[in-house]
């Protein structure tokens, strides 16, 4: 992951000469991982089988085509994947990020329920719960 803060790379955008010396200076700055082989990666890590992730995330045929960057995956997809993974909330951030969707705002009643539930190691099901209890829309 990063090394430099966002604000320190924008800080150092709107300073820097030309985009070719930003380039140089923060090329390991910048995102070159697919969402795929991110997810790819974080199954691996954790032992986990992409069959029981999609089980979890009830996203079966879906989930394989985002693991193989078949799919450019919607944002509850993917955190309904988070959730299956048991991911931490920086890891889920991080693929939200490099999927180019919305990070998870705890400002956002919606984001701020499936937040506690993936502190909380919740199912997407038990989420889903939480959520319509709230009456937000369901993953």
């Amino acid at each position: 992951m990063a090394k430099k803060t966002t604000g320190q790379l924008i800080n150092r955008l709107t300073k820097v000469r030309s985009y070719s010396a930003y380039l140089d200076e923060n090329r390991d700055e910048l995102i070159t991982e697919t969402t795929g082989q991110y997810l790819t990666r974080l199954a691996t890590e954790k032992g986990l089988k992409i069959s029981d992730i999609a089980a979890g995330a009830s996203q079966t045929n879906y989930t394989y085509k985002i693991f193989t960057d078949e799919r450019h995956p919607r944002r509850d997809p993917l955190i309904a994947i988070a959730i299956s993974m048991g991911l931490e909330l920086a890891e889920a951030q991080h693929l939200l990020r490099i999927s180019h969707c919305a990070q998870l705002d705890p400002r956002n009643s919606r984001d701020s329920v499936i937040i506690y539930g993936l502190h909380r190691k919740q199912s997407t099901t038990e989420i889903n719960l939480l959520l319509e209890n709230h009456k937000e829309e369901l993953l």
